[in-house]
């Protein structure tokens, strides 16, 4: 165990200076991808003089949906490439498709982590920010989002082993999470029948959950956590069993 907990971590490093580079402005791509969006729909909602659907401003409520969103699925795409990414690095004893799948994990959960406490604290000099209400309900939330990340990941990363087509088939799967996920609205607010459709997208409820963190008054009538506790394990098991029966594969040049 002690020894694999160092060669996740030596992975981890290799994968900070592959991911981000060896300069400081490097990490400022990281904070691209969520700003950018922040950006992109607090202007449309401005200018289409849209008011939050709770909370004093768009910019926390579209935050609090983007953030666990992209640590989501950032997560699971780093997961899906860590074999084909790691290839070389295989022959070399003690190291496994495992080792790598939980460095890019943690990599990226901490990387969302720490862009997710920047992007707030960065409201408060703005007097844009809130006192979140139960950081627990935060906490949670984060924990589900890379649980469920990690299984999505690890899933498609056998997938890919037999059909590599379904990287690109996946980016148009991802698509309908991402606008079903209530990011820009809140699923409560909703006809019954259609919030009870859209809450079988488990980060929907993820996404209501870190509300529930910020909001006092955020109605949890749509949120399960034992439903995104079960498929997040599900998944996992899944992810697990699918990369022990094609780790041979997935570790062919």
């Amino acid at each position: 165990m002690h020894v694999q907990a160092r060669v996740v971590s030596a992975l981890i490093l290799r994968e900070m200076r592959t991911r981000f580079g060896r300069t400081k402005a490097s990490y400022l791509w990281a904070l691209f991808q969520p700003l950018a969006q922040l950006v992109l729909y607090s202007s449309l909602f401005y200018y289409a003089g849209r008011l939050p659907p709770i909370g004093p401003n768009n910019q926390i409520f579209t935050l609090t949906g983007i953030i666990p969103f992209l640590a989501f699925s950032n997560v699971g795409s780093r997961v899906a490439q860590a074999s084909a990414a790691n290839q070389a690095l295989f022959t070399f004893p003690g190291v496994t498709v495992l080792d790598a799948v939980f460095a890019r994990a943690i990599l990226e959960a901490l990387t969302f982590i720490a862009i997710g406490a920047l992007f707030f604290l960065a409201l408060y000099p703005l007097d844009m920010a809130v006192v979140p209400a139960d950081p627990a309900y935060i906490a949670l939330a984060a924990v589900l989002a890379v649980m469920l990340g990690l299984g999505f990941g690890m899933i498609n990363l056998a997938v890919f082993s037999f059909f590599p087509a379904w990287e690109k088939l996946l980016q148009i799967f991802m698509f309908p999470l991402y606008f079903t996920a209530g990011i820009f609205f809140m699923p409560e607010l909703l006809p019954e029948r259609i919030g009870a459709a859209l809450s079988w997208n488990p980060m929907l409820h993820v996404i209501s959950l870190i509300r529930t963190g910020f909001y006092p008054d955020f109605p949890q009538t749509l949120i399960s956590i034992r439903y995104v506790a079960i498929v997040a394990g599900m998944m996992l098991l899944a992810g697990f069993a699918f990369e022990r029966a094609v780790r041979n594969r997935a570790l062919r040049p």
